[in-house]
């Protein structure tokens, strides 16, 4: 399976061409990566950040792929959702088991 990364706002301007790759299975938006170069980071309700997750998933969509993304805000995860990402990733591994050693 190739999931290629969009963490980038060149990742972004491409990101008709990546999708359009045969070998390509799906497109990955790094949230963070994305909009912390970008000088904006955490900003997911930022007009700026949500035309570029519409712009990917839209990509995404007319090459027939999946797109997802991972993140610790579940309201940028259920929005993500609702614009059609097809997988959704909920925090992350160290997270989460920190979190569950802290409540142990």
């Amino acid at each position: 399976m190739a999931v290629m990364m969009i963490e980038s706002q060149e990742g972004v301007r491409a990101v008709e061409e990546i999708a359009a790759v045969p070998e390509v299975d799906a497109l990955f938006v790094g949230p963070y990566d994305l909009f912390a170069r970008a000088g904006h980071p955490e900003q997911f309700d930022s007009p700026l950040f949500l035309t570029a997750l519409e712009k990917v998933i839209k990509a995404s969509s007319n090459a027939g792929i999946a797109v997802g993304l991972q993140s610790k805000d579940m309201a940028l995860l259920t929005k993500a959702r609702a614009m059609g990402a097809r997988f959704i990733i909920y925090s992350s591994d160290y997270s989460v088991l920190l979190s569950g050693y802290k409540k142990a």
